[in-house]
């Protein structure tokens, strides 16, 4: 019996990365177009550059988007977690108004 091959699911890190080096990568190239664009003066050849340029612009944009996204969802949790209260008998987290432990039933007090 044939073994499977593992699946690897990239993490976010490796995701921004990718998304910034081929961002900067099209980028780079588009620019470097521009130069015998300009100096062949062909109308394909300044749709090339100014085509790759936006590529790379959108994918930092995305990269942008992405992260600024991220950073929102783990300030959320940090509120969350924040703003329960650990019961001392039995750890659980509960609300700070709360008179009771939800886990236990020990007064929060």
């Amino acid at each position: 019996m044939a073994k499977a091959m593992p699946t690897t699911v990239l993490g976010p890190e490796a995701t921004d990365a990718m998304l910034l080096g081929f961002g900067m990568m099209a980028l780079m190239f588009g620019f470097l177009l521009i130069l015998p664009a300009a100096l062949i003066s062909d109308h394909f050849l300044w749709e090339l550059p100014v085509g790759v340029s936006a590529i790379g612009v959108l994918l930092l944009v995305v990269r942008h988007f992405m992260i600024k996204s991220r950073v929102k969802t783990i300030e959320k949790k940090i509120e969350e977690k924040e703003a329960k209260v650990r019961c001392r008998y039995c750890g659980s987290l509960n609300e700070q108004k709360a008179q009771k432990c939800i886990g236990c039933g020990a007064p929060m007090t």
